[in-house]
């Protein structure tokens, strides 16, 4: 299977000095994942128009850049994919939770709404004890 995204496509949003042989695995690891949940779904990807196939490259290119980051950190030195951050002064403490921490592949909701995949739903079932039935009145 052909990844949705190219190393190119992937290169012209983010940063990254990954080498483009490991890059091209990462998207074609997403794209399977992408593809595997769309089958699920019964949604044909096989041949995309112009709309559907710019979102399935963009949400490839973003399963893979949550997954290995770009090793950046913002001004106050928070590490890209950090969820939770915690700082403090006198001890020095500083502490952070990562929201990827195994570099996960995976869909958000948003990328399943934009591919077609719906959530699933829900439903509701209501148990029933003993009899049903109910004896009339006299």
């Amino acid at each position: 299977m052909t990844a949705f995204a190219t190393v190119a496509q992937y290169k012209a949003k983010y940063d990254t000095d990954m080498s483009d042989t490991s890059l091209a695995v990462w998207l074609a690891d997403a794209s399977d994942i992408m593809a595997a949940e769309m089958d699920k779904a019964g949604i044909d990807y096989s041949n995309p128009d112009e709309d559907f196939a710019a979102r399935l490259c963009r949400v490839c290119r973003d399963m893979v850049h949550r997954a290995i980051g770009d090793g950046s950190a913002s001004a106050m030195g928070i590490p890209f994919g950090a969820k939770q951050a915690s700082m403090a002064a006198g001890g020095y403490t500083q502490s952070f939770t990562m929201d990827n921490p195994y570099g996960d592949l995976y869909l958000k909701a948003a990328e399943r709404r934009a591919l077609g995949i719906g959530s699933g739903g829900f439903a509701v079932a209501i148990p029933s004890y003993g009899n049903a039935e109910v004896a009339p009145d006299d």
